[in-house]
């Protein structure tokens, strides 16, 4: 195997960094919370009101954000 670099990326101030570093993660959260809204959708949910179905998808975020070691702000 090659030791050249798979990807490169140029990164200016933290920020820059922050947001490359955690790519991958914030693609998984997004990834994991469409999965969670087709399967609502597909089979049902037991949601009484449009609130609470916003407030389970709020703490879905929380939760996968937790999960993928993802900063919180």
């Amino acid at each position: 195997m090659d030791d050249k670099p798979i990807a490169v990326f140029n990164a200016y101030n933290q920020d820059d960094i922050a947001l490359y570093s955690h790519a991958v993660g914030f693609s998984c959260l997004i990834y994991d919370i469409k999965n969670e809204l087709r399967s609502w959708v597909k089979y049902g949910h037991t949601f009484k009101t449009a609130d609470e179905a916003l407030e389970k998808i709020r703490n879905e975020i929380f939760d996968l954000e937790v999960q993928y070691h993802l900063p919180q702000d």
